[in-house]
């Protein structure tokens, strides 16, 4: 029994060891951890307090050559877009007149092909009634 106490004594000691060791572990991560946030915090007070002056904002070369070059590449674009919208927009008009044209082409053509054939008709009907008139009764 001795023997037993013993060994549950040992094994509560070598996991108490190992809390501690844990412990401090911890305790060094999280004082790490809190002078970060320390420094971080100093950065951000300092950006915070600067004054924005956009008078002072300087651009080195590049920086302007690119921004000239991005800005241009963009309105090129633009003008290139728009031009071919306008040609797009022009021929489908065109094309559209065309249709119809040929719309009122084929309408008249059909009306007085219809004009013909009604005068036809009215000039064989009044045939066909001078015919049944002339004839004698009988």
């Amino acid at each position: 029994m001795l023997q037993m106490v013993d060994q549950n004594h040992r094994m509560a000691e070598e996991g108490h060891h190992r809390l501690r060791t844990d412990w401090r572990q911890l305790e060094r991560r999280v004082e790490t951890l809190e002078a970060a946030t320390r420094v971080a915090d100093v950065r951000f007070t300092k950006i915070e307090n600067t004054p924005q002056d956009v008078t002072k904002l300087q651009f080195g070369a590049r920086t302007v050559v690119t921004i000239v070059v991005a800005c241009a590449g963009l309105a090129v674009g633009q003008i290139t877009l728009n031009a071919k919208l306008e040609a797009n927009l022009k021929a489908q008009i065109e094309q559209n007149a065309k249709i119809q044209d040929e719309r009122y082409n084929l309408q008249k053509s059909s009306q007085d092909e219809l004009r013909k054939r009604f005068e036809l008709l009215q000039f064989e009907f009044g045939s066909l009634k001078d015919t049944v008139l002339r004839q004698p009764r009988r």
